[in-house]
């Protein structure tokens, strides 16, 4: 049987004080084992939201949520370093296998993780 493989879920956070929760909470699923059509076993193991230093209060919203809810971890930025430099902050700080990144407005879907993690594997030996 193949191994679980962990994954992590980074969002740089802006303007995100009133999209976070709903987004959290459709990744909260993703926390628990589960797998892909494709086979391939995986846990969010952590979701990493990065202050990004925004003007909408959205670091108090990120410390609520890594209080609230285990997986998520927050970062926080001691200065405005855009969306890359704040994604890559994100993903040093992570320490899953996997790294998924989304935006903190929905614009990504928290349901496509495993068929991006299907294609991560299509064509490799796992």
């Amino acid at each position: 049987m193949e191994r679980e493989r962990t994954v992590a879920i980074v969002v740089p956070v802006f303007r995100g004080a009133s999209t976070l929760p709903a987004l959290v909470d459709e990744m909260l699923p993703l926390c628990r084992p589960g797998g892909t059509s494709g086979g391939v076993r995986f846990r969010v193991t952590e979701v990493v939201l990065v202050d990004d230093r925004g003007p909408d209060g959205s670091a108090a919203v990120i410390r609520a949520l890594a209080e609230r809810h285990g997986p998520v971890r927050a970062v926080h930025l001691a200065r405005n370093a855009g969306q890359h430099g704040a994604t890559m902050a994100g993903i040093a700080a992570s320490a899953a296998e996997w790294v998924v990144t989304m935006d903190e407005d929905g614009m990504h879907d928290p349901a496509d993780v495993p068929g991006l993690l299907d294609a991560a594997f299509a064509g490799r030996s796992r």
